[in-house]
């Protein structure tokens, strides 16, 4: 619903003759009150009307609006309260709100080695099985996705020994041993061997 429009004529004096007291017989109150009328028709539809329909529950319905720090929220100010009021409930929900964070809110190197405290990814914070096979796509993990020297020999070699938690048994090929005691001494340095504990 849009504002009522002021269509009152308001060329109340210019349509009286030259000497209205003669030629229409209008008295000297009938005069002064010609010359009052356009103040009075505009002070009552300001007070009368456009303060009820603004102070009124359409009022923010009534009032245009433009993009909000450059998004379309709706052509009124009621449908960027209702809009904004839908996304503060999705947020508060933990659900955020289509098309809300895409690339041009990240700041180039917002996520970063620095800002990501040491230890900030740890065995404890990760669900037992919340990585599984299942959930990795086929070719998740490639070597375009690796970056140059992630892994390193530095960060595989475990010449120095290792202190199992608990059993162990040590897969190669077919061959399978219940305890650190029972590795053969002569295993290939060069070879990869999955460790297991149990």
């Amino acid at each position: 619903m849009a504002f009522t429009a002021f269509n009152e004529d308001m060329e109340i004096i210019s349509k009286q003759s030259t000497y209205p007291n003669d030629a229409d017989g209008m008295t000297p109150e009938a005069l002064k009150a010609s010359f009052d009328r356009a103040g009075k028709l505009i002070q009552e539809y300001i007070n009368n009307t456009l303060l009820t329909e603004l102070g009124g529950a359409s009022g923010a319905a009534n009032l245009g609006v433009g993009p909000v720090n450059g998004t379309d929220m709706g052509a009124t100010i009621q449908a960027a309260l209702d809009a904004l009021a839908a996304q503060i409930v999705e947020a508060t929900l933990g659900t955020i709100p289509d098309k809300s964070i895409g690339e041009s809110k990240f700041a180039d190197l917002a996520v970063s080695t620095r800002t990501l405290s040491e230890l900030a990814v740890t065995a404890a914070k990760i669900a037992a099985g919340a990585v599984t096979t299942a959930k990795l796509a086929t070719g998740a993990v490639t070597a375009e996705k690796i970056a140059t020297g992630a892994v390193t020999n530095e960060k595989t070699d475990f010449s120095g020994g290792f202190s199992p938690a608990g059993p162990i048994r040590l897969t190669k090929g077919v061959h399978y041993f219940d305890s650190e005691e029972d590795i053969p001494a002569g295993t290939d340095a060069g070879r990869l061997y999955l460790v297991k504990v149990e």
